[in-house]
């Protein structure tokens, strides 16, 4: 049976059990019954409603989720006298773009963006807090036959990363990037040590991201500037549109060595990127912010990445 199916026999099984409920207590006066069916058919409109919203944010997208191989290599991590070397084994497949409100809304039940409407589809998701950013990730994973990356109780906080010895390199489906990772994308696979991946000239950010200086106080379409390229691929808004959980804890001491992860618990988890209403500064390739999992707004998104074995 399929899932419409199941949803639309329970929902007509729902409808005459509370019939038969109004006739065994011989309520059947016309006022009665009228009254009743104009309430089960106002719950439908209401219904109908928020499914006719969530496609019409999905309207006139265009952009296709795609992934990139990224190689794995040896690279600085930090700035200054804050960086640690890093060693990264895998090679992960990573989104092109951020995820984008058509994206978000073919696999969960409402956009939460604050800029949406018609042709929004091609904006990025954001609002999303870190916890909504792992459930999409496994839901994409569920979709393509992918044992999901993550097992998690969002009430209690409890997190498990299902993967061998928990190493979530080692994951099977979609998940956030590391820390490491995150920049090691940023600094084009390891090969740019510049402030940014394009080099050091604050006039040049403009042409890669869109920030306080060129956003006009909002988000934009994925893929409109140029991109960072990786191996002849395109990676799009690395720098600004919105600003990227990573599946990291915020730890103040940065962890180099071979595949490292985050420290087990923090203040938050790392955010990189900048975002529309940041200024260039935010925008560095060894940025880092941070905010709790359950914290959402209007110029944080993310983008998934895969171990590929």
């Amino acid at each position: 049976i399929s899932v419409d199916h199941a949803a639309t026999s329970t929902a007509a099984g729902v409808a005459r059990a509370a019939l038969a409920g109004l006739i065994a207590e011989n309520n059947l006066e016309a006022r009665v019954l009228q009254e009743w069916v104009r309430h089960k058919l106002s719950e439908r409109a209401v219904v109908q409603q928020k499914r006719d919203e969530v496609r019409v944010e999905a309207v006139g997208s265009s952009y296709k989720m795609q992934f990139h191989p990224v190689p794995p290599g040896k690279f600085m991590m930090g700035e200054a006298h804050e960086k640690v070397e890093v060693i990264l084994t895998n090679v992960v497949e990573v989104m092109s773009t951020q995820v984008t409100q058509k994206m978000w809304v073919d696999l969960m039940p409402e956009n939460p963006s604050e800029f949406q409407g018609a042709n929004h589809g091609d904006h990025p998701v954001a609002n999303i807090t870190w916890w909504q950013a792992i459930k999409y990730a496994n839901s994409l994973s569920i979709k393509v036959g992918l044992k999901p990356s993550y097992d998690f109780d969002e009430k209690t906080g409890e997190l498990k990363i299902n993967a061998p010895d928990g190493d979530i390199y080692r994951a099977e489906g979609y998940r956030l990037p590391t820390e490491a990772e995150a920049e090691y994308i940023l600094r084009a696979a390891g090969k740019a040590n510049g402030t940014y991946h394009f080099g050091d000239s604050e006039a040049d950010l403009r042409d890669h991201a869109w920030y306080d200086v060129n956003s006009d106080q909002k988000n934009h379409p994925v893929a409109e500037l140029k991109p960072l390229i990786i191996d002849g691929k395109g990676f799009y808004d690395l720098l600004g549109n919105v600003r990227e959980w990573t599946g990291d804890w915020f730890g103040h001491q940065l962890k180099g060595g071979e595949n490292p992860q985050g420290a087990k618990a923090g203040p938050g988890r790392v955010i990189r990127g900048g975002g529309w209403c940041n200024d260039a500064k935010y925008l560095r390739s060894a940025r880092r912010d941070y905010g709790s999992p359950g914290t959402a707004y209007y110029a944080l998104g993310f983008r998934l990445v895969r171990t590929l074995k």
